[in-house]
């Protein structure tokens, strides 16, 4: 869909992808990806985005496979002087194909102090026209709010916003459902400083989403009308310092996500409960890592680090209507009887060399070992749904609690 925004990066997609949104890791609500973390991200409002794709270092992020993708903010500026001054930003665009327009606002107003930021994100379109004709189901509709207050003292800097994220009626033809209401809120608080020689970066945030899908308000739908509501809920928390050491610099840190998932299917033509897909899931994740990042001999630097995640998944006894009975009584009896908790120990490593040559030309080796635990839907999913966490291949998947860990090893050769 147009506003989706799945990240693929050398043949690897999706949840394999490390994506930061200003620190925060999102966890989609939709069971098809059509609310991936690049979802929340506004271009209005996207101060930067930043590209690992070969050896991501370990202090990036792990419980991922392959690239790293950071998208950082516009954050509140500072100005000099204790007088406020005021600016902003203004930006917008037409789109003929599909008599789509957008609309993007960026004020803020602060001293060397204080300074407080606005964002407004508006975009809006119909279906996508072609020579022929159009193609259904293709229309859409966001609006994106945000407030930021930053705070510069002594001790260092301190940062906090709020944001309001509503999509409505975002049309997939691809997908059995359609994208009726994505609504999800975020609080963020950093404080980033100094305390004796470590440079300290810290980050508090909630972020919530509530989802819902259906098959018959953008489509036609003569056969059986359904609705699936979805919830997810991440809580973080991220410990981070930085000092020198020899030639370069040690980085390390913590990093604790908490993600609270619940998903089920409603017959809207019976008006009756069909089952859960997904009830009060939890999955927990407790990161810490080590990295050091300086010169060698000569011409040469490195980046080496060590990371180590321990994930812990679990969730509640599926329900399922009477009319779901005869066709899944049995697989999800069977779910039910077994122990859903998993906890698994993960390990990451990195070792980057970069070899300058000249001021203009320059060599890159690394070699990696990550690894990434499954994800809810894929140990969790008790019966067959065309649900494939973004793919869109047609195909139906259902979750293994018995899945391992995903580990890959990367050799990463570049001349830049």
């Amino acid at each position: 869909g147009p506003l989706t925004g799945i990240a693929q990066v050398r043949g690897l997609s999706g949840d394999r992808v490390n994506i930061l949104m200003d620190g925060m890791d999102i966890t989609p609500a939709c069971p098809n990806h059509m609310d991936p973390p690049l979802h929340y991200a506004a271009a209005a409002d996207t101060q930067s985005m930043t590209l690992i794709a070969g050896a991501s270092p370990v202090s990036a992020g792990g419980d991922a496979l392959g690239a790293s993708i950071l998208v950082r903010s516009v954050r509140p500026e500072f100005v000099p002087g204790d007088a406020w001054q005021t600016g902003g930003k203004l930006d917008a665009g037409f789109s003929g194909a599909n008599d789509g327009w957008n609309l993007g606002l960026n004020a803020h107003t602060g001293n060397q102090n204080n300074a407080f930021s606005y964002a407004g994100n508006f975009s809006e379109g119909d279906d996508l026209n072609y020579a022929d004709g159009e193609v259904k189901d293709t229309g859409y509709q966001s609006r994106r709010n945000k407030l930021s207050f930053a705070h510069a003292g002594e001790t260092g800097r301190f940062d906090v916003s709020v944001s309001q994220h509503r999509v409505k009626d975002a049309g997939n033809p691809a997908l059995p459902m359609d994208m009726i209401k994505d609504d999800a809120d975020a609080a963020n608080l950093a404080w980033e400083g100094k305390i004796g020689d470590v440079q300290v970066n810290t980050r508090l945030y909630w972020h919530d989403i509530e989802h819902l899908m259906d098959n018959y308000s953008l489509r036609p739908n003569i056969g059986t009308w359904m609705y699936a509501p979805a919830n997810s809920t991440d809580i973080g928390l991220v410990l981070g310092g930085k000092r020198k050491l020899a030639s370069g610099s040690l980085h390390f840190g913590a990093e604790w996500l908490h993600n609270e998932f619940d998903t089920y299917q409603w017959n809207a033509t019976a008006n009756a409960f069909n089952a859960d897909i997904l009830r009060d899931a939890t999955r927990e994740r407790l990161g810490l890592f080590g990295e050091w990042q300086g010169q060698l001999a000569g011409a040469w630097s490195a980046n080496i680090g060590l990371r180590s995640d321990t994930v812990n998944m679990d969730t509640g006894n599926v329900r399922f209507g009477p009319a779901q009975a005869e066709a899944t009584t049995g697989l999800g009896g069977a779910f039910n009887a077994l122990s859903h908790e998993k906890t698994d120990h993960n390990w990451d490593w990195n070792a980057l060399f970069q070899y300058l040559a000249t001021p203009e030309l320059g060599y890159e080796i690394g070699l990696t070992r990550k690894t990434r635990s499954p994800s809810l839907l894929e140990r969790d999913e008790w019966t067959p749904l065309n649900a494939s966490a973004g793919q869109a291949d047609n195909n139906s998947y259902y979750g293994n609690l018995d899945l391992k860990p995903e580990v890959a090893h990367t050799l990463s050769l570049a001349l830049q």
